[in-house]
């Protein structure tokens, strides 16, 4: 039995409060069938998460080296949260920046 997550709910908040749509990793542990339905248990409804923050943070700080993005998201980060982080870059590039 796989776990769903109510990733429209998400999204609908979002929408309703005038945010862009966050880019969502669903977040999951294995569950057996057999267990789940013998004790007439239903799995729990895990929350999305977005790594936007996280990029972003990594991007503002420096330390969005190639190096840290794969220790972070893994061999295939690349593919994965690759375009995130280009226009996270890009954002933090060309952003007004105030001169005090």
């Amino acid at each position: 039995m796989e776990q769903s997550v109510r990733v429209d709910d998400v999204l609908e908040r979002n929408e309703t409060k005038g945010q862009r749509q966050p880019s969502l990793v669903l977040t999951s542990s294995p569950v057996s069938a057999s267990s789940s339905s013998s004790a007439g248990l239903t799995p729990p409804v895990l929350p999305a998460v977005s790594l936007i923050p996280y990029i972003r943070r990594l991007v503002a700080t420096g330390m969005d080296f190639p190096g840290v993005l794969h220790g972070f998201f893994g061999d295939d980060w690349g593919s994965g949260v690759g375009p995130l982080h280009k226009q996270e870059r890009r954002n933090y590039l060309c952003a007004a920046k105030s001169g005090g």
